[in-house]
C-alpha cells in the first residue's frame, strides 16, 4: 500500500466522519465512491462497513440514554436475514456493475433524503422491511443509511433520540456484517492496512464535526453534503465508463 494511497483515504475517511457528524448522515455515502476510485470498489465496500461501526458507535455512545431500543431490535431482526443476500450479490457483481449499482443507490438516496418525503406511519412489516433492505445494502454497497432514517422519521423520533438510535442500528447492522466479510475471506490485507490508518483519521474528523455542528446552519450543510453525494455518484459513474 503506496504513501499516497494511505493520505487519500485517510482524508476520505475523516471528511466522511466530519460530514455525518454535522449533517447526521452519510458516512458510507461519502466514502465508499472516492475510496472505490483509489483502491478496489469491493474492498471499499468492507473498509466503509468496518469503519461505519466505529464511526456509529462513537455517535452512539454519547447519546445513548435517548436510543429508541424497541426500534433497533425491530430493525437490526429484519436485517439480519439481509446481510447474507447483500455479500452474495457483492460477490457476484462485477466491479462496473458495483460501480453503477453504488452510484444508482447513492442517487436514490440523494432523492429521498434531499425531498424530505416521509412515511406517514410506523409498522412493524414497514420497519421489519426496512431492516431488510438496511442489511442488504450494507454488505453489497454498504450505502445502508436511507431504509432506516425513513422508518425512523416516521416514528416521530426528536433528534436527541434520532441521531442515535440510527447510529445504533447502522453499526450493529455493519458489526454483524463485518463478521460475515471475515468469514468470506473479505477482509484482505488491504482492506485492514486501510481501515488501521483511517482510524486516527476518523476519530479527527468526527471530533471537528463535534465542534463545528453547533455553529453551522444545519439547512446549508445538509445541502453541500447532498452535493457532495450527487457529484460522488457521477464520479463513480465515470469510473465505471472509463
Amino acid at each position: 500500500m503506496s504513501v499516497e494511497v494511505v493520505l487519500v483515504s485517510a482524508l476520505i475517511v475523516a471528511f466522511a466522519a466530519f460530514g455525518q457528524t454535522v449533517a447526521g448522515f452519510g458516512f458510507s455515502l461519502l466514502a465508499v465512491p472516492p475510496l472505490g476510485l483509489v483502491i478496489d470498489p469491493k474492498e471499499a465496500v468492507a473498509v466503509a462497513t468496518v469503519l461505519l461501526v466505529a464511526n456509529s458507535a462513537l455517535l452512539a455512545w454519547g447519546e445513548r440514554r435517548h436510543i429508541d431500543r424497541g426500534a433497533v431490535r425491530l430493525l437490526l431482526l429484519g436485517a439480519l436475514p439481509g446481510l447474507p443476500v447483500g455479500l452474495a450479490l457483492l460477490a457476484a457483481m462485477p466491479v462496473v456493475a458495483l460501480r453503477f449499482a453504488l452510484a444508482s443507490a447513492i442517487l436514490a438516496a440523494v432523492a429521498i433524503l434531499g425531498s424530505g418525503v416521509q412515511l406517514s406511519g410506523s409498522r412493524a412489516s414497514v420497519e421489519f422491511g426496512a431492516g431488510f433492505a438496511t442489511g442488504v445494502l450494507t454488505t453489497s454497497l454498504s450505502a445502508n443509511g436511507p431504509p432506516t432514517v425513513l422508518v425512523l422519521q416516521a416514528r416521530g423520533l426528536a433528534p436527541h433520540a434520532f441521531r442515535p438510535t440510527t447510529s445504533a442500528v447502522l453499526g450493529l447492522t455493519s458489526a454483524v456484517g463485518v463478521a460475515l466479510f471475515g468469514f468470506a475471506g473479505r477482509l484482505t490485507d488491504e482492506v485492514l492496512g486501510v481501515t488501521v490508518v483511517a482510524i486516527p483519521a476518523m476519530i479527527l474528523g468526527w471530533s471537528i464535526g463535534l465542534r463545528v455542528r453547533g455553529h453551522v446552519a444545519p439547512v446549508a450543510f445538509r445541502r453541500l453534503i447532498l452535493g457532495l453525494l450527487v457529484l460522488a455518484a457521477l464520479a463513480t459513474m465515470v469510473a465505471a465508463l472509463s
